[in-house]
């Protein structure tokens, strides 16, 4: 089993990548739906930000989420909250803005909080639990991944993801190059650890060296 964990002093996360906002959610969203049971997100929140709104995008932008959406508590705000069950319907609406946005223009925002849970369907398929160590298949990834799509935005998770896959099996290893590729922001192999057995046999978070180590930096 891996977990990927960036060091306490990096306690604001990964940037978005790509730095375009739009572009980041559209690859958030391939990422999330790819990889995750669907979304209950907290304190989900579409901001529109008419600074260097060059296209003149934000105005039509409002006028549309006005309409599905109903006005914010104020006329003239450009912020919406959302229960979690909505999470989809702003999904659509961002991907259906169909705008080109070139950057210091930044005119959609979204944040929220979640915790992940894996797709059973998307991780690798290992018949034998050797790889676990006995350690059981859990799917839970994330209890705390706090999202920030905005210019300079973060995706934070300060427990980590927990990766239930073998350190041993070839294929954990092509799971996490597709992982790697498909994600939202950059990972490094450097803030993985692998759950693996010391000298007296008992299981314990190590940070990969020699095979598995080498293993992580090829298809990272």
């Amino acid at each position: 089993m891996f977990s990927y964990r960036p060091p306490k002093d990096s306690c604001w996360g990964h940037a978005i990548h790509p730095r375009n906002t739009l572009k980041a959610i559209e690859k958030a969203d391939r990422f999330f739906k790819c990889y995750f049971e669907p979304l209950k997100p907290e304190k989900l929140t579409l901001n529109l930000n008419p600074y260097l709104d060059k296209n003149n995008d934000v105005p039509n932008l409002k006028r549309k989420a006005d309409e599905l959406f109903g006005r914010p508590g104020r006329p003239e705000s450009l912020d919406w909250v959302f229960p979690s069950e909505d999470y989809q319907r702003v999904m659509d609406f961002i991907l259906a803005a169909n705008i080109a946005v070139k950057l210091p223009a930044d005119p959609i925002w979204l944040s929220f909080s979640c915790s992940l849970t894996w797709k059973a369907a998307a991780l690798p398929h290992v018949e034998s639990s050797e790889g676990f160590l006995g350690f059981p298949k859990a799917t839970s990834a994330s209890g705390i991944f706090t999202v920030n799509l905005r210019a300079g935005g973060r995706f934070m998770f300060p427990m980590g993801i927990a990766i239930p896959i073998s350190p041993v099996e070839p294929a954990s290893y092509d799971f996490l190059r597709r992982l790697s590729a498909d994600a939202p922001f950059k990972m490094s192999p450097k803030h993985f650890q692998a759950l693996l057995p010391n000298k007296k046999g008992t299981r314990v978070w190590k940070r990969p060296d020699g095979e598995i180590g080498a293993r992580l930096k090829d298809v990272i």
